[in-house]
């Protein structure tokens, strides 16, 4: 007898893990340690999420540099997905915070306990996003690249079209996921949204009991296909998608769907992705800056 895949099932075990954390945290918020309440919940999402992502991909969190703004350092995200082959860790603090080149980043993320409009999540995030992506720089991989080290423009008229139609290979991907709804609404959302240009939104945002928010077609009233990337959404079709709601699944399942929807995008992001090879020259040049020598031969 054939079985389905119940995807749910498959994930539920780690969403509610994440879920027991945040109840673990709340009961230490409740007692002295702030810290710790908020720890609770990002160690064992990063532990979740780093389960159900290949082995080739290194999973942190910390600060982002670049060599050409000065190791200009960006505040720290709670989740950093990286190449796991070019030295992504430039070094680690001595309390274990680790700093990232930018050139080695698939994906950042931001982790809550749960929501609370009060203290605007969402808009402190999209600030950290708008500050990575104004101030620190990487260069774009060209359609035409098919590897770190070789790329199908040889020249002279001589460019080999790619299938692929994305402008660059090695967009950012940016996720928020809450272990609880809290005081969640979609009007306090829309408002948020509505302020801000797609560019700097979080790609997804991920409310384990309750649902989704994504850039999806939208057309009388029902859902088409999901754009992880609205900067890649051409300008003749920008009017056909939204930033839209979805809760899927019910009660029981929820959790689980929501974060195998979450783990999909990331993956589906981290397949598609094609980074390039950080000059890590020039961060040692940064990092040990020197000035006069003395020869001794």
């Amino acid at each position: 007898m054939k079985k389905n895949l119940e995807i749910d099932r498959v994930f539920l075990a780690a969403a509610a893990d994440i879920i027991a954390a945040r109840q673990k945290g709340f009961i230490l918020h409740h007692t002295s340690d702030t810290r710790a309440s908020g720890n609770e919940t990002e160690i064992a999402t990063r532990q979740a999420i780093k389960e159900k992502i290949p082995n080739s991909y290194y999973l942190g969190h910390g600060h982002i540099l670049d060599a050409d703004t000065e190791l200009e350092i960006n505040p720290q995200f709670d989740l950093i997905i990286a190449e796991n082959s070019s030295a992504p860790v430039l070094f680690q603090g001595a309390d274990g915070t680790e700093y990232f080149a930018f050139e080695t980043i698939y994906c950042v993320g931001e982790i809550k306990s749960t929501f609370d409009k009060s203290k605007k999540q969402i808009e402190d995030y999209i600030k950290k996003i708008k500050h990575l992506k104004e101030t620190l720089k990487r260069d774009r991989t060209p359609s035409t690249q098919i590897s770190a080290d070789f790329n199908l423009d040889f020249g002279a008229g001589l460019e080999i079209k790619s299938t692929d139609k994305r402008p660059y290979k090695n967009p950012l991907f940016t996720f928020m996921i809450f272990a609880n709804k809290g005081d969640f609404s979609y009007e306090k959302a829309k408002e948020v949204f509505a302020l801000v240009d797609d560019i700097y939104l979080p790609n997804v945002i991920c409310i384990l009991d309750y649902g989704i928010i994504v850039k999806s077609i939208f057309t009388n009233g029902k859902l088409g296909s999901i754009e992880f990337f609205p900067e890649f959404i051409p300008t003749e079709d920008a009017d056909k998608y939204k930033w839209v709601f979805i809760p899927f699944g019910n009660e029981e399942n929820r959790p689980g769907i929501n974060f195998a929807f979450l783990i999909f995008a990331i993956n589906q992001h981290l397949k598609s992705t094609l980074l390039l090879k950080p000059d890590l020259l020039k961060y040692f040049n940064k990092i040990f800056q020197y000035g006069n020598g003395i020869v001794i031969k």
